[in-house]
């Protein structure tokens, strides 16, 4: 079974469908001490995996060509200021850091996007004279945890939609 990846450098590669090799996401595990043997059929799918989590998310900036690149990236227009005609097309390390990480934890056991169905059940919390009735959801739909994501959501922070250098959390209680 040949998955091929097929690379996108920045120049809207047709057909793409990684920012990494697969010899990329080997030599990031084993600096991290985790041995994925070299099958390149195998680290390919560990490649797409990640990809498909990548293409969930939303990003800052614009498409290069919409309708015609097969990726999210690359991207124009990401700061204040930029136009098409002065912006070099690229593909962010953090982005390709962020999926040679999502393949390790797939390769790890993290199912990045968990499919089937979702249950909720009524749950109730009293503290004092103060009581909350809520459903908790629990199932597998849109069940990734996060938390478990930690290096690559670090490193995706700053290219996805709503990212601020400043966020403020509100409570009210």
């Amino acid at each position: 079974m040949a998955t091929a990846l097929i690379i996108e450098d920045g120049s809207v590669v047709a057909g793409a469908n990684s920012y990494v090799t697969a010899q990329e996401i080997v030599d990031y595990a084993a600096l991290r001490g985790v041995t994925i043997a070299n099958d390149e059929d195998q680290v390919d799918i560990l490649a797409i995996k990640a990809m498909d989590y990548l293409n969930t998310l939303c990003y800052i900036g614009d498409l290069v060509e919409p309708g015609v690149q097969p990726l999210p990236w690359p991207r124009k227009c990401i700061e204040p200021g930029d136009t098409a005609d002065d912006w070099v097309y690229t593909i962010p390390a953090n982005l390709k850091t962020a999926q040679m990480q999502l393949g390790l934890d797939v390769f790890n056991g993290i199912e990045l996007t968990p499919s089937g169905p979702k249950t909720a059940q009524m749950k109730r919390s009293k503290v004092g004279p103060i009581e909350r009735e809520f459903f908790e959801i629990s199932g597998v739909l849109g069940s990734v945890d996060e938390a478990r994501l930690t290096v690559a959501s670090a490193a995706l922070a700053p290219l996805l939609c709503g990212h601020s250098a400043f966020t403020l959390t509100t409570i009210r209680v």
